[in-house]
């Protein structure tokens, strides 16, 4: 309502072409009325902020190079909505000289204060108010702008048809303006001839009659030469034409057939991929299996190794056992020797110790049995 009453304040017409009524949001809350109108002469857009509190609007206007920057920016067309999100996404707010100053990037807007008169009581005829009057004629306004671009839309694609149109056939007329200009040419260098061989003719008139009828003859062969130069030259150029939309028709014949190989290269370029995703999948599980074979391998080894181990441990017991045998056998073979050559001593010893015991008992007896003094 605030922006139908500044609509009303202005004197909107119209005939302005209003195309947009946004609003834009800062980052303190607050929010002003943002109005998109078409500019005049070399300004293509006209973007105006509206300040009720301050009583003023900030307009600024964007050329026509301008505009299509910021549509080539915005990656969208001049009419679209995202166009108008564009620029309200770029515009700003700062404080200059404590007053609020609007941007567009870097490009500051034009201030202006207004005065704010109330509505006349003529303008609600009818009992219709007049924003509901503007919002109808602005719809209108849109109807008509919509009209009109649709229209001009067609005219545009007509003329583009029509300027390719007769783009060919300037083209052609070059064409055949060369051929005129080559058989010109041609033509004043045979008009040249024929008035050389006249004026010769003429001055051999007075010679004889004879001589005048050779060179009216081979005028006339000139005459006829040049007209079959003429039809050779028409049909030369019929035969270029033929040429260039044969030619035509092969490149398109040609592109046609790149776009096929093209795809069938496509087609086998994807083949070949999964084919080499596969053999690295089969080759990666073989290489688990190889990789799982030698891990058993490595065990079977490992635990050889230490049944080897434990198999040279126990060769080499046997080895010292033997060792200690033979040296047992040997340490027994001598003991025995020994014992062979000991035993009649310890016999010997036997009984001259059993003789010692003897004598020593019977002495011990004569001591018992001789009387005490």
């Amino acid at each position: 309502m605030e922006a139908e009453g500044l609509l009303d304040t202005w004197k909107i017409k119209p005939t302005q072409y209003l195309t947009v009524v946004a609003w834009v949001s800062l980052r303190d809350g607050r929010t002003f009325p943002v109005y998109f109108t078409d500019g005049t002469g070399d300004h293509r857009l006209k973007l105006t902020i509206v300040s009720v509190p301050t009583r003023t609007k900030h307009f600024l206007y964007l050329p026509d190079t301008t505009v299509s920057i910021l549509a080539s920016a915005a990656k969208c067309g001049v009419p679209s909505h995202a166009f108008k999100d564009f620029l309200l996404g770029h515009i700003c707010l700062q404080k200059r000289l404590r007053k609020d100053t609007f941007f567009l990037g870097e490009t500051r807007f034009t201030e202006r204060s207004f005065q704010v008169n109330p509505p006349e009581p003529s303008d609600d005829i009818g009992g219709t108010p007049p924003s509901r009057r503007m919002m109808t004629d602005l719809g209108d306004v849109l109807r008509l702008l919509s009209d009109q671009r649709c229209y001009q839309e067609r005219q545009i694609w007509s003329n583009q048809h029509l300027f390719d149109a007769l783009l060919k056939g300037f083209e052609q007329l070059q064409l055949l303006a060369s051929h005129f200009m080559q058989q010109e040419v041609l033509v004043s260098k045979l008009a040249k001839d024929v008035e050389l061989w006249k004026a010769a003719a003429a001055e051999r008139t007075h010679r004889t009659d004879q001589v005048l009828h050779q060179h009216q003859v081979q005028v006339g062969q000139l005459e006829n030469f040049a007209k079959s130069m003429q039809n050779t030259v028409q049909a030369l150029g019929n035969q270029v034409h033929d040429h260039a939309h044969m030619m035509k028709h092969m490149q398109e014949e040609l592109e046609s057939a790149w776009k096929v190989k093209q795809k069938t290269i496509e087609m086998e370029a994807e083949r070949s991929r999964k084919e080499w995703q596969d053999f690295r999948m089969d080759n990666k599980r073989h290489f688990e299996r190889i990789k799982d074979a030698f891990g058993l391998l490595n065990e079977a080894q490992s635990r050889t190794s230490k049944q080897v181990m434990n198999i040279a441990g126990e060769v080499g017991t046997l080895t010292r056992l033997k060792e200690s045998v033979v040296h047992n056998g040997q340490v027994i073979s001598e003991v025995r020797q020994a014992y062979v050559e000991i035993l009649p001593k310890l016999q010997d010893m036997y009984v001259l110790e059993r003789k010692r015991e003897a004598i020593a008992a019977v002495h011990r007896l004569g001591c018992v049995d001789t009387p005490r003094m």
